[in-house]
């Protein structure tokens, strides 16, 4: 249908309207040693990313590579790429906007008889969703008592929600 026009007419939800705008800096690489990776990934939080992850994939001629993916806010995308460019092979980049919903985040001490102990509580609209013992408390209570790190989350987990 030639001259066709159509208009939607509606409110953003609640939740969309408190999303924001996030950059996303993407690269395929399939030439670098895959030992360098950790150094890149640990620049690029330093500098400020607010996530950085890798994901396997099969380029042309069946290459296997790793897609580098940063999401940043607009004002440390300049330095994250310089970062990328000085840290990797790889020789171009892809950037584009995308919009970012979390959830409510507070970060909540326990004292456990394996020593204090942080949890990551995320919520929406002051209803918890999730609870996460900080992974670096729990591998030093390990450590120190010799309990694995899956039962003293348990064991924290279950604390916590009794409070």
């Amino acid at each position: 249908m030639p001259n066709t026009l159509r208009i939607l007419i509606g409110e953003q939800t609640k939740n969309f309207k408190t999303a924001k705008t996030v950059t996303v800096i993407e690269t395929n690489i399939d030439d670098m040693n895959p030992q360098m990776y950790e150094n890149v990934m640990g620049k690029l939080f330093k500098a400020g990313a607010l996530d950085v992850f890798l994901e396997n994939i099969i380029m042309k001629k069946s290459r296997p590579a790793v897609k580098l993916t940063v999401i940043a806010e607009a004002r440390d995308v300049e330095r994250l790429t310089d970062i990328i460019f000085e840290e990797t092979t790889t020789i171009g980049l892809r950037f584009y906007e995308a919009r970012r919903k979390t959830l409510e985040r507070t970060t909540k001490k326990v004292k456990t008889k394996y020593g204090d102990v942080r949890i990551k509580v995320s919520s929406l609209n002051g209803k918890v969703l999730n609870m996460s013992p900080e992974y670096e408390d729990l591998k030093t209570a390990a450590k120190k008592t010799g309990i694995p790190v899956k039962k003293i989350a348990v064991e924290i987990i279950k604390l916590y929600c009794v409070r």
